[in-house]
Parts: C-alpha cells; structure tokens; sequence
C-alpha cells in the first residue's frame, strides 16, 4: 500500500525525541548493578538504547551478571529513573510547543520503548497528557521495536490506516519500526547515539530542532514519500522507499522480508532483530518466534534488481515460469 499524501494522525517516540532521556537511562542502569553485584561494561550503554523492557532487564541479568530475575531489575530501573525524573524532567526545547502545535492539527499518539509508569508520569510532569489520545508501551505489544508492532497498535487504536499516519522517530530501531509499519517517516536524529545511515535514509523528513516540526513540514514530507521516484536505472517508483508507481506499469511480484514489509533494509533488520533476539527473556522468545521467521524464498528471473544508495530494492524481479514436464 502506498503512503498517503494527507496526513491523519502523527505518533512521537519519547526518550530522544521530546525527553533527552538518555543520560538518565544510563543512570538508573548503572545504579542498580552497582547495588546488585553486576558487572558494567564499556559498551553495555550502547547496546541498551531503543531495547524494549524485556531486552535490558534481561541484558542486565545475562550479559552484566546482576542476580536477580529480570522483572525485579526491571521494577528497580523504573523506580530509579522515576526518582530521577521527580527532581529534573529533561525535556527537549521545543518539546510542549511541538506538541501542542500538532495536537491542533492532528490526533496525536505515542508509541515507546519506556515502560507505562515512565511514559503517564512524564507526560503528567510536562503538562501534555491530554494533547495524546492513545499512549502504547513496548511492553504491551507481543514485540518490541524494531518490529513495528508498537505502531501498529497505537494507529489501530486511533483509527486510522498507518500507511495515513506519520511518525516522529529519534534512533535506528524506532526508524526501523516505522518504516515496517509503512508510516511517513520523520526522523530527529539523536546526537549522542545517532542512527545507523541505512535507517536514517528510510525518512522522508529529517529535523535537526522540534522547532522545525510544523505541520507544513510533515505535510511536505508526506507528499514526499508519496511521489513516484525515477532512479537511474529507470525504476519509477521504489516499495522499499515507500514510493508508489505509476498504473501504466505492470505490477511486479515482491520479495518480502521479515514481517512481510517490503520497505526495510533487510540486512539491518536482520541483524536489529537477531540482537533483540538474543536479549528476550525465553517466554516471550516462545511467543515471538513466529514473527521474526524468514518466509520461503521465492524463485525469481535473473534480472538483478536495482538499488537506492545501501537499500536493495527486488521490486524489479519477476517470478520465474513454470517448466513444463
């Protein structure tokens, strides 16, 4: 399904997009392995940012050796980090102003990898509660970003289609998970842990400042994704940019990647969701082991394809005949 040009609904990230939540992340990990026997490693920060819940409590456990079962450490991390928050809320500049702009414009929702204590109490402190219609929690949804499942749930329960909505977007997993859900991707790179090049290039829009976040800005980005593109190679049209062609062509058979989205590098993917993977404690790996299982591969002609920068696109590739007995 191609983007829509008009825009229904925007849905925002939290932590990196309207918080400069990183650096308090990073606190509360370290405080409970300090206290709990843990060991920390130089790249345990790194390796936690955009993980889901269940990911870095269980990280935590498994890789930095903190005794105690995931759910505990994950009730001690939100308990630190709401300690935090109730002396200092950093929020971005421009972060309410951005917020409030859009409400008058669209419905709002918001999809997060923080837990739901974190995400009612942020929004309560800033005043901007009532600015979201719908609020989703990685931890609700049976997969958490990159899998697009937090978009998904958060476009179904404001009612409209994601191909019409926008999302605002900070890091290489959120991007990924928007891009999966067919959203009209806005990108506000994080400085401290920018986003792998191939993600960032899934954005139809790239802010450097919330200030920049108008709803001209988003209907221009959406209007964007939209149009059809002629490459060099003379594709008009690319579906892993999101791009439509035009209906002289014929339609193409596609080669589907995980979760059945055409749309997302598949190697970044790959290994996105091979590491989130390995970080899942195994009741939920049980429950999300159908989402993340390669399907068939399909037998196509020898006709190369094309590409756009470092994304592949197999739009080109047509199904190979049947051979007669």
């Amino acid at each position: 399904m191609p983007m829509s040009e008009t825009i229904a609904a925007v849905v925002f990230d939290l932590d990196g997009v309207l918080l400069d939540a990183e650096s308090d992340w990073d606190a509360a990990w370290r405080d409970v392995v300090a206290h709990n026997g843990g060991r920390w490693q130089a790249d345990a920060t790194r390796a936690m940012m955009g993980m889901w819940s269940p990911g870095w409590s269980s990280y935590l456990h498994d890789q930095l050796g903190v005794p105690l079962e995931p759910k505990q450490i994950n009730d001690l991390v939100v308990a630190a980090l709401l300690d935090q928050y109730r002396r200092h809320l950093p929020l971005l500049p421009g972060a309410i102003a951005a917020v409030r702009r859009l409400a008058d414009r669209w419905p709002l929702g918001l999809a997060s990898s923080a837990n739901r204590p974190v995400i009612d109490a942020v929004l309560e402190r800033a005043g901007i509660t009532d600015c979201f219609a719908v609020t989703v929690s990685d931890e609700e949804v049976a997969a958490g970003k990159p899998a697009p499942d937090v978009y998904l749930a958060a476009t179904r329960r404001l009612g409209v289609d994601p191909a019409d909505a926008a999302a605002v977007e900070d890091s290489t997993n959120g991007l990924l998970a928007a891009a999966a859900a067919r959203m009209v991707v806005i990108a506000r790179p994080n400085r401290e842990y920018p986003p792998e090049p191939d993600a960032l290039a899934l954005a139809a829009l790239v802010v450097e400042s919330l200030d920049e976040l108008t709803p001209d800005a988003i209907d221009s980005a959406a209007q964007r994704a939209s149009k059809p593109r002629t490459s060099s190679r003379g594709c008009t049209g690319c579906p892993l940019l999101g791009v439509k062609r035009t209906s002289a062509e014929p339609p193409r058979t596609m080669k589907i990647a995980h979760f059945n989205i055409n749309n997302v590098n598949k190697r970044l993917m790959d290994s996105r969701l091979r590491e989130n993977e390995r970080n899942v404690p195994a009741s939920k790996r049980r429950q999300n082991k159908t989402r993340i299982r390669r399907r068939p591969r399909q037998r196509v002609s020898p006709n190369p394809g094309h590409s756009h920068g470092q994304l592949v696109c197999r739009g080109d590739r047509q199904p190979a005949p049947r051979r007669r007995p």
